[in-house]
């Protein structure tokens, strides 16, 4: 995120159409009640959608819009070749392209999907993340900006999934975790429809805890797991929890399961609040849902 995301001059341009259906009074995690900096008077569910659609048009060139009219849209590819090197090399200019081309982004189209904090026990930098879920006509062209995305592609989720299990791409835990519920649906248009319902019933911050099992494997739990920790500590130590138990064990001495099992697979029967979808293990195998 950046400062502009969440500058008040972005008020008069989003007031074209009404936010408060961006704002449920369901349950908020906590990755969206931070406050932005002190002046900046842009609610942070705005900023944080106006982030997403900044770095997605800095990262593939794709920017969704509304006109003046409400109608929505993207920006055109003539256009967007000239803005995009503007905005990556300074974020504010998408407010000069939103003045200029009498264009905001689409703030709207963007569906609260999930939020997830970096276990503590992941070395490194930390993000506490939200994701959207939103849709694009057809195809549009995009291509890598070459600093944060190398190369870009439209994939099915079971076709990257494949991949993972084969060992040809590795992908980080909330990908596999996401992709494997994106496998609920059949087609994108039942995704969208879903999306936009669920969004309404608010969203719970996801915390895996990883653990290490005493034959070496390792397993990431989440809350509803038989083994995820009644108080987990969100900044506490760095080293995974150690359990006595062998992956066997840990799958035949558990009834309630939420976790991914040695990052290739994610498995869960329990009902998840706010209507959330579980995942589908890859490759497919029955799931016995409470």
């Amino acid at each position: 995120m950046e400062d502009c995301d969440f500058s008040p001059a972005w008020r008069p341009l989003l007031s074209i159409l009404p936010v408060s259906p961006l704002l449920p009074d369901s349950e908020r995690p906590a990755t969206f009640l931070e406050r932005p900096p002190a002046g900046h008077e842009l609610p942070p569910e705005l900023g944080f959608r106006l982030a997403a659609l900044r770095e997605t048009f800095e990262e593939t060139g794709v920017l969704l819009t509304r006109s003046v009219a409400g109608v929505p849209g993207l920006l055109p590819a003539a256009l967007a070749a000239e803005w995009r090197p503007r905005v990556h090399q300074q974020p504010d200019q998408l407010l000069h392209l939103a003045r200029q081309l009498q264009l905001v982004p689409d703030v709207w189209s963007l569906h609260e999907w999930s939020a997830w904090l970096t276990p503590t026990a992941i070395g490194g930098h930390r993000h506490d993340a939200a994701f959207f879920v939103a849709s694009v006509p057809g195809r549009p062209d995009c291509s890598g900006d070459q600093t944060e995305t190398a190369h870009v592609e439209w994939r099915r989720p079971a076709d990257v999934l494949e991949e993972q299990v084969a060992g040809r791409t590795l992908l980080m835990p909330p990908q596999l975790y996401e992709l494997s519920r994106l496998q609920r649906f059949a087609g994108w248009s039942a995704l969208e429809r879903f999306s936009q319902e669920r969004a309404r019933c608010g969203l719970r911050r996801l915390f895996p805890v990883v653990a290490r099992l005493r034959d070496g494997a390792r397993l990431g739990l989440l809350e509803g797991d038989d083994l995820y920790p009644s108080s987990p500590d969100t900044e506490g130590s760095r080293s995974p929890l150690e359990l006595p138990l062998t992956l066997e064990e840990a799958e035949s001495d558990t009834r309630y399961w939420h976790r991914s099992v040695n990052g290739q697979r994610a498995h869960c029967n329990i009902q998840l609040p706010g209507r959330q979808v579980a995942p589908v293990p890859f490759p497919a195998r029955e799931v016995d849902m409470l």
